[in-house]
């Protein structure tokens, strides 16, 4: 049989379509069998320190690896002797079998090791096979480094899930999905516009308070639209130097100014293809408004010192916390700009505005914060949620994740402190047991303008230091201010340490437990 190109085409494309060594083997070996009469085929490395036989693949039965191992003298000899350095292929015999050889050929060379492909074929096979042998050992040498290749490359997927997972630990995350809590109850309005603009390519403006997660509604939109499987690069505007914002948004050419060593690609063109999330755009430079704005208009680009224009194709979504129309009217974002890139709005609100949504992030962070920090997951209580549903969050969600995991650091996996957590600027209190609209007009007809009303954390600190003054001090045990107080003394030392109240009284002989 003649090695045809049409057979040859056969080959190429199989190794092009199995990176698998072993599989590709177990596909070839039918075509090597009826073509050329070849019992089995093997791709082995040789390891010169200390000698040994790896094989990368092989159809081998037991026997004929057993008889190859036996080689390994001869093989040493041909490898290591300079008068053998031009030899590509060898015969040599089996030992245990008279009627089959082996033909050895070089593949590739590896540091200290040489890839080599073995074929047993009945001795009357061997003349015909130098026939055809050089003309596959290019094949067989591309499928074995395609193998080696493919290992690395697995390996290295290993190790960068591996890095993944522990950074998702510490982060209390399991995946690197952005759950939206509340995308059916507080945010349903905002995801609606979601899944409406997300198909096209739209820019899109998003506004909302610091800390309320633009950044998570914009990776939304970006994972919802056909660019899902391309970039998603996040720009902080506000976090970029004046100076540098053209090398950070176009990139720069080797030499384009003193430190520049090399080519540098811009955020355009790492996201071509996907989307560039601009977060608090309005924090640009009118300079660089000007610049952007081309981008945006004409789709091309010129890196600092480079001369021809580049063609990107990125969907821009935008983001601020700013009011972009007043900085208009003042002259401090272009009108031309603010019309390019307010195609869809989308007003994100503020965690006070969706306070319903409140005890399933609060929960959610609990159970991201146990994960953290290694502790038991602790469910919020029906108190400790209107606690959270009295408070403003100024911080908005970011500042309750802040918060949670604190609660949990604070209570030690025994429960969560959010009391203690929130601080001594928490100012709201909410009842332990919401009142009816009848007994809130009740309350407000019954009022007394006559009483005098002080604050609540006035009244606990004058009843904290009332209690010490009369126990002289004394805060745990019998007859302790823990004790009149009618509280633990581990809760009264916190509310001790929250207003700062220092003991001003001691008792005449100090007792173990104080």
């Amino acid at each position: 049989m003649i090695l045809t190109p049409e057979l040859l085409a056969v080959f190429w494309r199989k190794v092009a379509e199995t990176p698998e060594l072993p599989k590709l083997l177990e596909e070839l070996l039918p075509l090597l069998k009826r073509e050329f009469s070849v019992n089995e085929i093997g791709v082995f490395r040789w390891q010169q320190k200390p000698e040994k036989i790896r094989f990368l693949a092989s159809s081998f039965s037991q026997s004929k690896s057993v008889e190859l191992s036996l080689l390994r003298a001869e093989i040493q000899h041909w490898l290591v002797d300079e008068r053998f350095s031009t030899q590509i292929t060898r015969v040599l015999p089996l030992q245990e079998d008279e009627q089959h050889c082996v033909i050895l050929s070089k593949l590739t060379c590896a540091a200290d090791q040489q890839s080599l492909l073995a074929f047993i074929c009945r001795r009357e096979q061997v003349t015909f096979a130098f026939n055809y042998i050089a003309e596959l050992l290019p094949v067989f040498a591309v499928a074995a480094n395609n193998h080696l290749q493919h290992q690395k490359l697995r390996q290295a997927t290993k190790v960068v899930q591996s890095q993944c997972q522990d950074l998702l630990s510490k982060m209390g995350k399991d995946n690197m999905d952005n759950q939206i809590i509340g995308a059916s109850h507080g945010l349903a309005q905002t995801m609606e516009q979601v899944s409406i603009v997300a198909p096209s390519d739209l820019t899109v403006l998003i506004r909302g308070e610091t800390g309320s997660g633009k950044e998570v509604v914009a990776r939304a939109i970006h994972e919802q639209s056909p660019r899902a499987d391309k970039a998603f690069i996040r720009v902080n505007c506000g976090a970029i130097s004046p100076q540098l914002i053209d090398s950070e948004l176009f990139g720069h050419e080797k030499g384009s100014f003193t430190g520049a060593a090399g080519v540098k690609l811009g955020w355009f063109e790492r996201a071509d293809g996907g989307t560039l999330f601009l977060d608090e755009i309005g924090e640009l430079s009118l300079a660089a408004q000007t610049r952007l704005l081309r981008v945006l208009q004409e789709g091309t680009l010129n890196r600092v010192g480079g001369e021809h224009e580049i063609n990107v194709n990125v969907r821009i979504i935008a983001a601020t916390h700013r009011n972009l129309a007043d900085m208009v009217n003042v002259k401090l974002f272009r009108e031309d700009l603010w019309y390019r890139i307010n195609v869809f709005p989308i007003y994100l609100p503020a965690l006070k505005e969706r306070k319903q949504d409140i005890t399933a992030l609060a929960n959610h962070f609990s159970k991201r914060a146990a994960k953290k920090l290694g502790l038991p997951f602790i469910p919020i209580t029906a108190n400790q949620i209107r606690m959270l549903q009295a408070y403003n969050w100024p911080g908005n969600v970011r500042e309750l994740q802040v918060v949670m995991e604190r609660a949990a650091i604070l209570g030690q996996g025994k429960q969560l402190n959010i009391e203690a957590s929130l601080g001594p600027t928490f100012k709201g209190t909410a009842p332990l047991t919401a009142p009816t609209s009848s007994e809130n007009n009740k309350e407000l007809n019954s009022i007394d303008n006559n009483i005098s009303i002080e604050p609540l954390e006035k009244t606990i600190v004058s009843s904290i230091n009332n209690a010490l003054k009369v126990t002289n001090g004394k805060i745990s045990g019998e007859g302790g201010a823990a004790s009149l107080l009618n509280i633990n003394p581990n809760t009264l030392r916190s509310k001790m340490r929250k207003y700062q109240i220092t003991i001003k009284y001691y008792p005449s002989d100090i007792q173990e437990g104080h």
